[in-house]
């Protein structure tokens, strides 16, 4: 089978689902990523680095670590020039028209990338695959995908509702986990670098995070009932600045930026966290971060999205999205001792075992 995978994000990014599912599924089959560059920042000076429109307007094909990777050209389309979004679009699908003829592919995964690349060809001769794995606000997008696709994976069930509505064959594959990688993990390195002997540590990896930071406001309130905790803050995104200037009064907040060896933060913590809002893109989220805890035996507390609900783990303690509530689970979780579910079915050999007789069916 000769898969040509489209991501939701570039290549480039950081590590997201595509990635988790192409590393697995590249032992047997023949996988083929379509890639672009696209802005790293938000600010106007990233848009007029030179390089990057340079690197943007590039168009190559290039096999490396067993996957082959195939980079679009491509006008750099931001909030700067929104009208370049159907000249990107016939670029977009050009490029995958030629990689699924001179290729021979067999069939196309696609992410919701609508508003960096446009709409895949839906009429191309080969089945697409909607990789459904963030709720869509605009509707009229969010149907088109839905209608037009051969079939839907649904990273949530909240997702799997809507999208069974439209599409009958729709079917739940949540986020991977790797446990084996991250059991490697060597928390010590943790604790040593940052100084964290003795202490609590409460951990949020990947910066998920509501815009209000009221997790930052549980800090004083933790720290009455925790003499010890310490916050770690373990990743960087366009939250990282803001998080900081608000948390610079407390000095046992610590902020690592970003980090090579991710699984040592998750050996390293004694409490997770998960402090989003509760609105329909978060309602629709399959947090990753909360199945890498719950793997390595690690309590949680996270807002009451649907999803964690659905899941009723009995390590992870749902809390409302405001400090009070949030800091009460916190502190609650430091004093339990709480059993562990069996995650199995979310383990990346299991769902890729799944997405491919899903692929076989289709």
């Amino acid at each position: 089978m000769k898969i040509l995978w489209i991501p939701h994000t570039s290549w480039y990014g950081s590590r997201s689902r595509d990635q988790y599912f192409i590393e697995e599924m590249k032992k047997n089959y023949e996988i083929h990523v379509l890639t672009w560059t696209q802005l790293d920042g938000q600010n106007i000076s990233d848009f007029l680095n030179p390089k990057l429109h340079i690197n943007g307007f590039q168009s190559w094909d290039k096999k490396d670590d067993g996957v082959y990777l195939h980079h679009y050209s491509r006008i750099q389309n931001t909030s700067f020039t929104p009208n370049l979004l159907k000249i990107n679009e016939k670029r977009f699908q050009k490029k995958i028209r030629e990689i699924v003829k001179n290729y021979s592919i067999d069939l196309i995964i696609c992410g919701p990338s609508y508003y960096l690349n446009g709409f895949p060809p839906f009429d191309v001769k080969v089945p697409i695959i909607f990789d459904y794995l963030d709720y869509i606000d605009d509707k009229p997008v969010r149907d088109i995908y839905l209608k037009n696709s051969d079939t839907v994976l649904c990273v949530s069930h909240s997702l799997l509702n809507y999208s069974s509505k439209y599409n009958e064959k729709s079917h739940y594959l949540p986020n991977p986990i790797n446990i084996t990688e991250l059991s490697k993990g060597n928390g010590d390195r943790v604790k040593e670098e940052h100084n964290l002997y003795g202490s609590t540590i409460i951990t949020l990896i990947g910066l998920s995070i509501a815009n209000t930071y009221y997790f930052i406001d549980t800090f004083p309130i933790v720290k009455r009932k925790i003499k010890n905790a310490k916050y770690l803050i373990v990743g960087r995104n366009h939250h990282y600045q803001k998080m900081k200037k608000k948390a610079k009064k407390f000095e046992d907040i610590i902020f690592t930026g970003w980090v090579n060896n991710v699984e040592d933060y998750f050996v390293a913590t004694d409490i997770g966290v998960y402090p989003v809002d509760k609105t329909i893109y978060d309602d629709s989220r399959c947090p990753i971060k909360i199945l890498e805890y719950t793997a390595l035996k690690k309590p949680v507390v996270s807002t009451n999205i649907l999803e964690v609900i659905h899941w009723n783990f009995p390590n992870v303690f749902i809390s409302k999205p405001n400090c009070n509530d949030f800091s009460r689970g916190i502190i609650k979780a430091s004093k339990s001792h709480c059993e562990f579910p069996n995650i199995n079915s979310f383990r990346i050999e299991t769902l890729t075992n799944k997405l491919t007789k899903i692929l076989r069916e289709v």
